[in-house]
């Protein structure tokens, strides 16, 4: 009974599970019964020495009873579906006709549409899976558009393997299965879970658990990667209440945010019964110290485990600023950021490299020339596993932007459309993220022309790393989540003019030459004496 109040116990014991494995082509329980009467009664009705080869035959033909069903979104199968040949156009429809449990193998595609988000899986187990012999698990993806959340997880035991969930976004209970705001990507509750070889990015939530939110339940999760999600709340990778969950294999929390504590893992709620335990165990990678990894005082802890033995290394929540970051820097973006290429692909600006064309304008683009903040991010300094505070601006559009307070953005109060590059630069000056308020308007070229996105809502957030890239565009600007914005902060003009020193390099001098450290670390000690006069003078 998966109710128990020992959660790790049940977890390790499989109790909620000994009988109910997560399916793969027929019913586990089923298949021991059908093994059992087999062995009993098979020798009484063949000769012994043909006994075992007629059972193997008949017990498999017993476990296979309830095959695969095949998913993909570029079918129009609308009448015995399901098939290799023929699988059904969604995942919805899959449910649909199998209401209580089954394994579903994901086709390579782009999942979209209510359709294939917003969905419950309940009433028996389910495993969700990247059909086999695709490895890659980014060639199935369940994107939300950020206009519905992911999946509901309840009365499993259920599995999602090799599986990308993108833009998945809870702002209400959105069916009525939910329970509030919560889980982004995935709400489970009263359901083993394993999650294995999932990437789940961009996920949003208004309430707790940005990607992931589980109470009253155990999992398992393993080689995967939660990065580039948000809580309203609390938990902006993983909320966990009066639950167990281990972190295995290399798994990986990063650059997450969350407005009230634990930016990548919160553990425990403020009730007695809602003590939670995550074990993180090596090499997976999560935030040490709070705000990162953050627990509910005497209820929640997030314990380092090594891979030999099971020993505990280390509270990950008593690490207390552990992941913080002291550096004064304005100019900075989070590592999430997206920046768009000229060969229509996009990058978070954590994974931008010196030679890189990315968008500047409604249709231009410009070489990268230089990484400001390289160094450090190299050195762990500024990487996903550290915390800074950052100015979450969202627009009417959906889109948001995550800077620090005085760096510089284009913006305005009043609507503005349809203009030309030059006269919209003059309609938008450039202001400080800080002096934005709802209301005013941000210039985007989200729509692919110029326009104005009215600010819905403003807060501070924690998310991980500070960017920023210079580009050989001499004006200084770049287009960032959709948004034209300054690379610099302080002060536009005179930040802008040093940076001409590093164009001109960039074209005398191979592109490792402007990524060398030496060379990183020469403008990170210009650029704070620098900042400082600005701040004292300007």
């Amino acid at each position: 009974d998966c109710h128990v109040t020992d959660y790790r116990l049940c977890h390790h014991q499989h109790a909620c599970s000994s009988t109910q494995k997560p399916r793969d082509g027929g019913t586990f329980g089923g298949s021991i019964i059908s093994t059992i009467i087999l062995q009993k009664f098979m020798p009484l009705l063949l000769p012994r020495r043909r006994a075992p080869t007629w059972l193997a035959v008949v017990a498999v033909f017993c476990i296979r009873v309830s095959p695969s069903v095949y998913i993909s979104p570029s079918s129009t199968c609308s009448v015995g579906c399901g098939s290799l040949v023929s699988p059904y156009g969604s995942i919805a429809s899959a449910l649909d006709a199998n209401p209580n449990g089954q394994t579903f193998f994901l086709l390579p595609g782009r999942y979209t549409g209510p359709q294939n988000s917003n969905l419950t899986l309940q009433n028996g187990g389910y495993t969700l899976s990247l059909a086999p012999g695709v490895t890659d698990s980014s060639r199935a993806i369940i994107d939300c558009e950020l206009q519905r959340p992911g999946f509901v997880l309840r009365t499993g035991p259920h599995t999602i393997r090799n599986v990308t969930m993108e833009r998945c976004r809870r702002i209400s209970p959105d069916n009525g299965a939910a329970t509030g705001p919560h889980g982004g990507c995935l709400q489970i509750s009263n359901a083993f879970t394993v999650l294995e070889g999932v990437n789940l990015t961009n996920c949003e939530a208004d309430g707790d658990g940005g990607a992931i939110w589980m109470r009253s339940n155990s999992a398992e999760i393993r080689d995967t990667v939660v990065v580039s999600s948000s809580a309203g709340q609390r938990g902006g990778g993983l909320f966990i209440a009066a639950a167990y969950s281990s972190v295995e294999g290399s798994s990986e929390f990063r650059d997450n945010s969350a407005a009230d504590g634990g930016s990548s893992i919160y553990a425990g709620d403020r009730n007695p019964a809602d003590g939670a335990t995550v074990e993180v165990i090596e090499p997976s990678v999560v935030p040490k110290g709070p705000p990162g990894t953050q627990c509910e005082a005497n209820r929640g802890q997030v314990l380092l485990k090594s891979v030999r033995g099971g020993e505990t290394l280390d509270n990950l929540c008593e690490n207390e600023g552990g992941d913080e970051d002291d550096d004064d820097d304005d100019d900075c973006f989070s590592g999430s950021t997206i920046v768009s290429l000229s060969d229509g692909s996009a990058k978070a600006m954590r994974d931008v490299r010196v030679g890189d064309e990315v968008q500047v304008g409604v249709s231009s683009f410009s070489k990268v020339v230089f990484l400001p903040h390289r160094r450090r991010r190299k050195m762990g300094t500024n990487n996903g596993t550290t915390s800074s505070s950052f100015l979450e601006l969202r627009t009417e559009s959906g889109q948001h932007l995550h800077v620090t307070k005085r760096h510089l953005i284009r913006a305005t109060t009043t609507q503005h459309c349809g203009d030309s590059y030059n006269v919209a630069a003059g309609r938008f000056p450039l202001v400080y993220a800080e002096n934005v308020r709802v209301g005013m308007y941000l210039l985007s070229v989200a729509t692919k022309e110029l326009a104005g996105d009215k600010v819905t809502s403003i807060r501070t957030v924690r998310g991980s790393g500070q960017h920023t890239i210079v580009t050989e565009s001499g004006d200084g600007l770049i287009v960032a989540n959709g948004f034209v914005v300054s690379s610099f902060a302080v002060n536009h003009r005179i930040v802008n003019a040093w940076y001409h020193i590093h164009r001109a390099s960039f074209h005398l001098f191979p592109s490792y030459v402007m990524e060398l450290d030496l060379v990183v670390m020469v403008n990170e000690n210009i650029g704070r004496v620098a900042r400082g006069l600005a701040k004292l003078f300007l």
